[in-house]
C-alpha cells in the first residue's frame, strides 16, 4: 500500500498514469495480435490497432527514412530524435522504453532523494529539478537500450516492401478481403508482420499459406492470392 500511495500521489501520479498508459496501449496491441479480427467485428476498429500492431516497424522505419532523405546532413531536431532512434525503431518501442525509464528514474529520486533534500528548496524547485533529471537520464538511456534494436529495425526495413513479393506468408488473420488481413513470414531469421488484402474471393484462412503479389507502397499493404 505504501508503494501504490508513493507511485499515485503528488508528482508521482503524471508519471505512472503515463506509465498505465502505456500499459493499457500493448494490452491492446496484444489482444489484437491474439484475435484482431474479433475486434474488428465487434468495435470496428481493427485495422488500426493492425496498423499500430505490426512490430516489424518497417512502414515507419521507411516513411521516417523518406522524410530524412531530402536533407543533405541532419538537422539538431533529426540529431536529437536519432539519438533514441526515432526514424529506425519504431516510435511506439522508443516511447515506451522512455515512458519505463522516465517512470523508473522518478521513482528513484522521489523515494529515496526527495526525503534528504525536501528542507534545501521549495517543492516546487525540487519537482522541476526532478523533472528535469528523470527527462535527461531517460532519454540517454532510452539511446542507449534502442542501439541493439536499431540494426535488427534496419535489417527488417531494407528487406521488405517490394522485396517481399514473390515470397511465400502464413495468414493469421481469420480470413484476408480487400479491407482486413493479417500474415506471417521470416526474414532474416525473424518473424515480420504484415497487413495483407485480396480483393478477389478466396477461403483463406488462419494457418495457410498464400503468396505476396505485389505491394502498396502508400499503405504499406501487401496483396496475396492461395497458393
Amino acid at each position: 500500500m505504501e508503494f501504490l500511495h508513493t507511485i499515485f500521489s503528488g508528482p508521482m501520479l503524471v508519471y505512472s498514469v503515463s506509465l498505465c498508459l502505456m500499459l493499457l496501449y500493448w494490452l491492446i496491441i496484444l489482444i489484437g495480435l491474439i484475435d484482431i479480427e474479433s475486434l474488428d467485428a465487434v468495435f470496428g476498429f481493427g485495422d488500426a490497432l493492425e496498423g499500430a500492431g505490426e512490430v516489424a516497424g518497417e512502414a515507419a522505419a521507411e516513411s521516417a527514412g523518406d522524410a530524412l532523405a531530402g536533407a543533405a546532413a541532419p538537422g539538431p531536431l533529426e540529431a536529437v530524435l536519432g539519438f533514441i532512434g526515432i526514424g529506425t525503431v519504431p516510435v511506439t518501442i522508443v516511447g515506451s522504453i522512455l515512458i519505463i525509464t522516465m517512470w523508473f528514474l522518478a521513482f528513484c529520486l522521489y523515494y529515496f532523494v526527495s526525503p534528504v533534500v525536501t528542507h534545501l528548496a521549495p517543492p516546487l524547485i525540487i519537482t522541476l529539478c526532478f523533472f528535469l533529471l528523470s527527462a535527461f537520464g531517460s532519454y540517454f538511456t532510452t539511446g542507449l537500450l534502442t542501439r541493439p534494436l536499431r540494426k535488427v529495425f534496419t535489417v527488417v526495413s531494407t528487406h521488405a516492401g517490394y522485396h517481399l513479393v514473390g515470397r511465400t506468408c502464413k495468414i493469421r488473420s481469420s480470413e484476408v478481403t480487400e479491407m482486413f488481413g493479417e500474415a506471417e513470414l521470416m526474414v532474416k531469421d525473424s518473424f515480420i508482420i504484415i497487413s495483407v488484402r485480396c480483393d478477389e474471393e478466396n477461403n483463406l484462412k488462419k494457418g495457410e499459406e498464400a503468396v505476396i503479389i505485389d505491394y502498396q507502397k502508400e499503405t504499406h499493404l501487401y496483396d496475396v492470392r492461395k497458393l
